[in-house]
């Protein structure tokens, strides 16, 4: 089960050739990334002008699975949480 959250989120750090995220913080909680489960990208809302944005699938501290997306401005969202 998954929830959409979509909320602007503090990214910590970036490596790789994909510039993932090592940490970010969300609702006041630093959470660690312990791996990169996938990474994508997806035309994003073309109509409303924005360009490609690249979706990472990680997973955080205590197992907890996560959906990051940073957008062609560099802005970062949670996008869903994995439960």
């Amino acid at each position: 089960m998954t929830r959409l959250i979509d909320q602007p989120i503090e990214v910590h750090g970036a490596v790789g050739p994909f510039c993932a995220p090592v940490g970010f913080r969300w609702r006041h909680s630093e959470y660690a990334v312990q791996a990169v489960l996938d990474v994508w990208t997806d035309t994003g809302a073309w109509w409303d002008g924005e360009g490609e944005v690249l979706f990472f699938r990680v997973m955080g501290g205590e197992g907890r699975v996560f959906e990051l997306v940073r957008d062609s401005r560099g802005g970062w969202r949670l996008y869903r949480v994995y439960d």
